[in-house]
């Protein structure tokens, strides 16, 4: 025979039901791409309690594969619209509108500083933008042209210094 569940006990499981049809929820979000704050406003609740109510039922589940296919995502859907920055601006040698494009740094990068994808990985729109008022964009057969230039500028610098 079964038992009849009291008020508190029938209240309790509907919250809970609630709580994974939320995190359920949360979790298509995150598989789509999208970043704790969005997940946040969209729910209007606090990022941080996004990402709680997320662990709380997906701690097991969320294993290194998810995290990665959300970063991969991310990297995707960024690097998609840098490219469609760079396909307003053209290319600044031949002002080239179509094709792929890479943008290049006016000065170059020292170590330890990140590069333009190593932060497209991160998804930090702030860090991006900040990098993007740094480069330039160019298109590939210009790009790889510009490298051989300062290659060969580089090595008659050694040469010079070295043996000249």
């Amino acid at each position: 025979m079964e038992a009849k569940l009291t008020k508190e006990e029938v209240l309790a499981k509907e919250v809970e039901a609630l709580r994974k049809k939320r995190s359920k929820r949360i979790r298509k979000l995150r598989l789509k791409g999208w970043t704790w704050q969005q997940i946040g406003d969209k729910l209007k609740i606090s990022r941080q309690r996004a990402c709680e109510i997320f662990n709380r039922y997906y701690k097991g589940e969320d294993d290194k594969q998810d995290r990665l296919t959300i970063r991969a995502k991310n990297y995707r859907r960024l690097s998609d619209k840098l490219q469609e920055l760079a396909r307003k601006k053209g290319c600044m040698i031949c002002d080239n509108h179509k094709g792929n494009f890479v943008w290049h740094h006016r000065n170059l990068r020292k170590k330890g500083e990140p590069t333009l994808s190593s932060l497209l990985y991160s998804g930090d729109i702030k860090k991006i933008k900040k990098e993007l008022k740094k480069c330039d964009p160019f298109c590939w057969n210009h790009h790889i042209k510009l490298h051989q230039i300062l290659i060969n500028e580089k090595l008659m610098t050694y040469l010079r210094e070295h043996y000249l």
